[in-house]
């Protein structure tokens, strides 16, 4: 995904498809002129992008017409890029840990996570539907049946990395730039520990307890701010449901 541009995503699925596609992955814009815009430049710039012998085209997606929570929820601000606030008061691992207990395999939703300045904590999910379920199942859901616990420190939604004009000087680096992924270093960790149960140098239940998710008040429900550079600012606001 580093090597896409040219407008905000829904989604990325990668597939291993028959010979002669091979692995293939699928990117699914909010905006089909986004899709059609990129899908133009790299017809003659592929081989200088990803190098000899990929190929980037159109193809029919199930995305449009685009879901109604999903439409909903781009008008209102979200994307795949969330960010949390003040996060250095609980370390990222622990952070990842407690995810694992909201989606079973991290992996299979994240993209990639990775601390920023003034600890921010970036959370780039491979599918808004992905970021917005789990926004709304425990940041969003913890605060509004703990009112009491609110603090000023909020969460917000980040632009896409990939909704950027294509600059081809850019280098198409990553979304995290040079900060290191925590991630990546997360899935090592758990590689290694996995690892050492299996050559029995550790006993099964080491590790083995994920603790609940206990995602810390992150800000008042009634409003979420977009990071647009390093500058929070208001973009939406949303009415709590009554009981």
């Amino acid at each position: 995904m580093t090597k896409v541009r040219c407008g905000q995503v829904i989604r990325v699925t990668t597939v291993s498809s028959p010979a002669p596609l091979g692995r293939t992955a699928i990117v699914e814009f909010v905006s089909g002129s986004d899709a059609l815009t990129y899908a133009e430049y790299m017809r003659f710039h592929a081989t200088d992008v990803f190098g000899p012998g990929v190929r980037v085209f159109l193809a029919n997606t199930k995305s449009y017409p685009m879901a109604t929570e999903t439409q909903c929820d781009i008008e209102n601000g979200f994307t795949r890029l969330l960010v949390l606030f003040d996060a250095l008061r609980r370390s990222p691992q622990a952070f990842l840990d407690d995810f694992q207990s909201f989606y079973r395999d991290p992996r299979e939703v994240l993209e990639d996570v990775w601390m920023g300045e003034h600890g921010l904590m970036f959370v780039l999910f491979k599918d808004i539907k992905f970021a917005s379920r789990f926004y709304k199942g425990s940041i969003w859901r913890h605060e509004y049946f703990e009112r009491q616990d609110w603090v000023s420190n909020p969460h917000g939604f980040a632009k896409d990395p990939c909704d950027n004009p294509i600059d081809p000087f850019d280098g198409f680096q990553p979304a995290r730039g040079s900060n290191t992924s925590v991630f990546s270093e997360w899935i090592l960790s758990k590689e290694y520990i996995a690892g050492l149960k299996e050559a029995g140098i550790l006993p099964e239940n080491v590790d083995s307890n994920v603790r609940n998710l206990d995602i810390e008040t992150l800000g008042d429900p009634n409003e979420f701010l977009v990071w647009t550079n390093q500058n929070p600012e208001v973009v939406a606001a949303r009415e709590i449901p009554e009981e």
